[in-house]
């Protein structure tokens, strides 16, 4: 029981977790977000996988996969990062513009 409880949570990282890091940047509704999540995460996670086995020549095992999932996080929560940073200088170059 406490196995098929894991797994299943291991599937739903797999399946979800990167993707949505990297749709943070993005502004998506909350339906087009899951979808993104889920089609990013199966669709750029093995093949940033695969590039690295290729370039690096790093086997194909756990510590790939675990890399790569950190990499695409540290991607999207970067890129939420800049995000942010461009709506606050935007919001303060507004508020200058309105009160003059």
């Amino acid at each position: 029981m406490l196995n098929d409880f894991i797994a299943a949570l291991k599937l739903a990282f797999i399946l979800f977790i990167p993707g949505f890091f990297l749709t943070l940047p993005f502004s998506f509704k909350h339906e087009e977000r899951i979808f993104f999540s889920i089609l990013f995460s199966v669709v750029l996670v093995p093949f940033i996988g695969l590039l690295l086995h290729l370039i690096l020549k790093i086997p194909l095992d756990e510590f790939l996969v675990n890399l790569v999932f950190a990499l695409v996080i540290c991607i999207g929560i970067f890129g939420y990062y800049i995000k942010k940073q461009k709506l606050k200088s935007q919001n303060k170059e507004n508020k200058e513009e309105a009160n003059t």
